[in-house]
């Protein structure tokens, strides 16, 4: 890449498209660790369909088959949604090495990639029924979506090339960006976040409790729960707007906002709609407050646990009672994570590193021992690329004992999840994952 031009001066626009790639890859997809499997790498194939271009390895030609079956007919539902039809062929790479279930959109070249491997938490909601087609629904929406030649960048495109449009996402809130996405895959399909119980519990509590989050801070991750609110808050105001205007209000907004982006998207909000953007965020609250009326909880009382979390942990997960402790796996604000007693008045943390989904950890009746699915990496593998690196997915076995604690690495190169230990601590099985297919597993 050369960056000076003739007489010494600095070429910026290899340098500027550099920026919007990483900056765009953070905010859409990071990079994912890839799983270990007994398949050896042999290169790419790929096939065209009308509209879309499919990347494969051979032994995942029946996924890529699968695509082919659906892909179409979602590229013109999501054409006609977003108002826009891209000219060329979507790329699409599809990968099964995954041990994170995940797929990102990339703008520096247009493309997307979706990791085969399915969550064992249905993070998309238990009643999507198909993961491959769930997942491929929110990348095309970010494909079609940020691909639309509009704005000062998109007449650029055309003396440039198409990829001078990313420079549109650079002043794009994400939550719009997510916000549509997150609609999308809830309202063209069975299940979907917006379908999510797990999902709508993130807003439902902070609503209720009275601590429903500003219309300012929607515009930004959060380091407490919910972790991911531009998701949320995005979905919440993007199902609003389109259910009281239809869906042509976001094209309209989103077109007058690309065109005059120094503005904001709240004046392009009140421009279309007439209302302010602080206005459709209360009347967003107020009908979801009307929707949940029937679900008073206050007259019930409980016990406060985990008084403890406010210091440095930010969320905890499913808690198991053992004896006279209630014990949870906790992610911290500093990279920490690992087992809590949400009871005890101060926090002990027994460190177990990051798992690898928030099922993955079980203990044994006593509490004494603990298993849990943790991910490796292999950084050097001839399948991997930038965005896409192989690993695996194994179990450990944690022994805590009088405020100490030992875990041994009870498996090697396997793509295992979610284990159970029995209440004696004597059999202990796990989840392994192939594709979009589970089946159970004893560790011996």
């Amino acid at each position: 890449m050369n960056l000076l031009k003739s007489g010494g001066q600095v070429n910026w626009r290899p340098i500027f498209f550099l920026l919007i790639t990483v900056c765009f890859s953070w905010l859409i997809g990071v990079p994912q660790v890839l799983m270990a499997d007994d398949q050896a790498y042999s290169g790419w194939q790929s096939f065209q369909t009308e509209y879309t271009q499919i990347i494969f390895e051979p032994h995942n030609i029946a996924y890529a088959e699968d695509l082919a079956g659906f892909a179409d007919g979602l590229f013109e539902e999501v054409s006609e949604m977003v108002g826009w039809k891209p000219e060329k062929r979507v790329p699409v790479v599809l990968t099964d090495r995954t041990a994170l279930a995940n797929g990102f959109y990339r703008p520096l070249p247009h493309s997307i990639t979706l990791f085969l491997t399915s969550p064992g938490d249905r993070f998309l909601g238990a009643r999507s029924q198909n993961w491959l087609q769930s997942l491929y629904v929110h990348e095309l929406v970010h494909y079609i979506h940020l691909t639309e030649r509009l704005g000062l960048p998109g007449l650029a495109s055309y003396v440039f090339g198409p990829d001078a449009v990313a420079a549109n996402t650079a002043l794009m809130p994400v939550w719009w960006i997510e916000g549509l996405a997150v609609w999308a895959e809830s309202n063209l399909l069975a299940g979907g976040r917006g379908d999510s119980p797990v999902f709508n519990s993130l807003w439902q509590a902070p609503l209720m409790e009275g601590k429903m989050w500003s219309r300012k801070q929607m515009r930004y991750q959060s380091a407490y729960n919910p972790l991911g609110r531009v998701y949320v808050s995005g979905y919440l105001v993007v199902d609003y707007l389109v259910d009281r205007y239809g869906i042509e209000v976001f094209r309209q907004i989103n077109k007058r906002f690309i065109w005059f982006p120094l503005l904001g998207i709240e004046c392009a909000v009140k421009h279309v709609t007439g209302d302010s953007l602080r206005l459709a965020y209360m009347r967003m609250q107020g009908r979801k407050r009307f929707e949940l009326r029937e679900r008073d909880f206050a007259g019930q009382e409980g016990n406060a646990l985990a008084t403890q979390a406010g210091s440095t942990h930010r969320e905890w997960h499913v808690p198991y009672s053992a004896g006279d402790t209630l014990l949870t796996y906790s992610e911290g604000t500093h990279a920490t994570a690992g087992f809590v007693d949400a009871k005890a008045p101060s926090v002990t943390l027994f460190e177990t590193g990051w798992l690898s989904d928030s099922l993955s950890y079980s203990f044994s009746r006593d509490g004494r021992r603990a298993v849990f699915a943790r991910i490796s990496g292999d950084y050097g593998h001839s399948s991997g690329t930038p965005n896409i690196i192989k690993g695996n997915s194994d179990i450990f076995l944690l022994d805590m004992t009088a405020g100490s604690y030992e875990y041994k690495k009870l498996t090697h190169g396997q793509r295992l999840y979610q284990p159970s230990i029995s209440a004696d601590g004597s059999v202990i099985v796990a989840i392994e994952l192939e594709g979009d297919s589970y089946r159970l597993v004893k560790i011996e």
